[in-house]
């Protein structure tokens, strides 16, 4: 019993005396760690080590204060780029924690923003969860956002952007930066990761342009956004340019559809003069990487407007075609190359009308060509147009003229009955004539000719 004492008097002693050095040891460990230079680097180091190795990105830790732990302060530079500054309490696996987040630029896990950032916000959960809150600058406007952060991607997020740079949101879509401009974005994604968007977003733009098309003609619109497995479609309306027009933009096509849009502000938002105003229906095709339009449409309401083309029409045979109305008028139209094919249709459903068929207008000259039918007040016009939209030449077909008036002066005299008896002798002429050019019978000639003039008169 006294041998058993005494050895356990001595396993007690060890045991206190083992346990004092590990206390002593951890003691001058965390003096170290937290009262010396080499020390605190020690533990910013491997801190920076833990963040990055969990987070598989470039987190290094440059501050770090624990003295109230479990309050904490720190700084991480975020892969080479953004500075976030913590101020919190950490507890185990519990965060709760300000933040304040700056850079030029702001790189983490499938998010790549080359812009300018300064957000403020909070940060709050268990490891690896957290719910992210925050409002601040960037795309060079103000942005609100809420969102949960898991490991592999963010779920519930919310954005509520204001007078934001347009182009650098696309950009940063890695979509092509089709419209410029200041917009106004609410955004809601149900997932956003690298590899899947699953979301809608709204989006309102006072002071719109489109480079491509044009860069001087503001356009305002309403649209939205809707992201599915990468791919982005975008839908809504514009009353810009009167009447409605609805469009849809999907793989880097763009569709419109016209419910009696101006004419007049259309074209010269394509910077083209504007010929006629008219209450447009129908389609617009975009094919925006192969820059092809293609027009599909009705006119309605159509009127010339006051051209040098009008003007030399009237100066040639007296027709002033800019007082009346065409209800029953087309427009079908093709673009590429800078080139605008066209057939333009313009007709009352009655006794009036004006076909510009074959039409090429090149928009880098304004040069033009095209052949042109009229009937109006009781006349027929065929010929072309040349040259450019500010000095158009016209060229008469007069040989087409002087037929139909020909025409026009037999049937009235005849009646229609005896023109058509001269159109099948005519006929009979001409098929005998095609027949006989060899060897050619002048009596028979005389002969048709001769039953041709009697029956004439």
């Amino acid at each position: 019993m006294l041998n058993y004492a005494k050895n356990e008097r001595v396993s007690m002693h060890i045991f206190w005396k083992y346990l004092l050095w590990l206390l002593s040891f951890l003691t001058i460990v965390i003096f170290y760690l937290l009262n010396t230079s080499l020390g605190q680097y020690t533990m910013t180091q491997s801190l920076s080590y833990f963040l990055s190795n969990k987070t598989k990105n470039s987190l290094k830790v440059s501050s770090l204060n624990i003295d109230n732990y479990p309050k904490v302060s720190m700084n991480i530079e975020i892969n080479r780029g953004a500075i976030a500054s913590f101020h919190g309490e950490v507890h185990g696996r519990k965060i709760d924690m300000d933040y304040h987040l700056t850079g030029n630029s702001f790189k983490y896990n499938s998010i790549d923003l080359k812009e300018k950032i300064d957000i403020k916000g909070h940060i709050s959960g268990l490891y690896p969860k957290f719910l992210v809150e925050g409002e601040g600058e960037t795309f060079e406007g103000d942005v609100a956002f809420s969102f949960i952060k898991t490991p592999k991607e963010f779920k519930s997020l919310k954005i509520a952007l204001r007078d934001v740079n347009s182009e650098n949101i696309l950009i940063y879509l890695k979509k092509k930066p089709l419209v410029h401009g200041k917009a106004d974005i609410d955004a809601h994604f149900r997932s956003f990761s690298k590899y899947k968007r699953d979301g809608e977003a709204l989006i309102y733009m006072e002071k719109a342009t489109i480079p491509s098309v044009s860069r001087d003609k503001i356009f305002s619109f309403k649209s939205k956004m809707k992201f599915k497995n990468k791919e982005l479609i975008v839908t809504g309306e514009s009353d810009t340019f009167e009447g409605l027009l609805k469009y849809k933009y999907s793989k880097n096509k763009l569709e419109l559809n016209l419910y009696g849009t101006s004419l007049v502000k259309l074209l010269r938002f394509f910077s083209y003069p504007a010929l006629l105003s008219a209450k447009v229906y129908g389609s617009i095709d975009y094919d925006i990487k192969n820059k092809i339009v293609i027009l599909h449409s009705k006119l309605k309401q159509t009127k010339f407007r006051k051209t040098k083309i009008t003007d030399m029409i009237f100066n040639r045979t007296g027709i002033d075609i800019l007082k009346d109305t065409y209800d029953d008028s087309s427009f079908i139209a093709g673009y590429q190359n800078s080139i605008l094919y066209s057939t333009l249709r313009i007709d009352n459903g009655r006794d009036k009308h004006l076909y510009l068929t074959d039409t090429k207008l090149y928009s880098k000259t304004n040069a033009i060509k095209s052949k042109f039918e009229m009937t109006i007040g009781g006349q027929e016009l065929y010929g072309g147009i040349y040259g450019t939209l500010k000095n158009p030449k016209v060229s008469i077909d007069m040989q087409k003229i002087l037929k139909y008036q020909l025409e026009k002066q037999i049937g009235s005299f005849l009646g229609i009955g005896k023109k058509e008896l001269i159109k099948r002798k005519l006929n009979s002429v001409k098929e005998d004539l095609s027949k006989s050019l060899e060897e050619v019978d002048v009596e028979r000639v005389k002969e048709k000719a001769k039953s041709f003039l009697n029956d004439f008169f």
